[in-house]
């Protein structure tokens, strides 16, 4: 059994948490982020879908982004393209992104909101497809 492990409780899958604690802490990783990136797919789509669009960058800008942090600590996430990518000058004092999310469409929250159910299914079907393949 691995000393450390990650903790999926959320997912509600105590026999799954069991098998993912008997694997290396690396493999797990390795697993748990493929996992999260392919649930991010379908949450991607669905901002795509519900993004106002006005010139369309804000629309393509938006991607899938996986970034790991200090102690470990990793996630995913789906993420709107920069200032420059967009087209908003350095000087405007408001990142349009962020005022559409926030006061007015919530674009990002509800593709979560409406897939959460698949995005815990996914995460645990890819958990439970890598402990297999081990």
């Amino acid at each position: 059994m691995a000393d450390k492990f990650l903790d999926i409780k959320m997912l509600g899958e105590k026999e799954l948490q069991a098998r993912l604690k008997k694997i290396e802490l690396k493999m797990q990783r390795k697993i748990v982020k493929g996992a999260m990136k392919k649930a991010a797919r379908p949450v991607l789509a669905l901002a795509k879908i519900l993004v106002p669009v006005k010139t369309g960058r804000l629309r393509d800008s938006l991607r899938i982004r996986q970034w790991t942090g200090k102690g470990g600590v990793f996630g995913t996430a789906i993420e709107t393209g920069t200032r420059r990518d967009l087209g908003i000058p350095g000087w405007e004092k408001h990142f349009y992104p962020v005022v559409v999310e926030y006061k007015h469409q919530s674009f990002l929250r509800r593709a979560i909101d409406d897939d959460r159910e698949l995005i815990v299914s996914i995460i645990a079907r890819e958990i439970r497809a890598g402990i297999e393949s081990l």
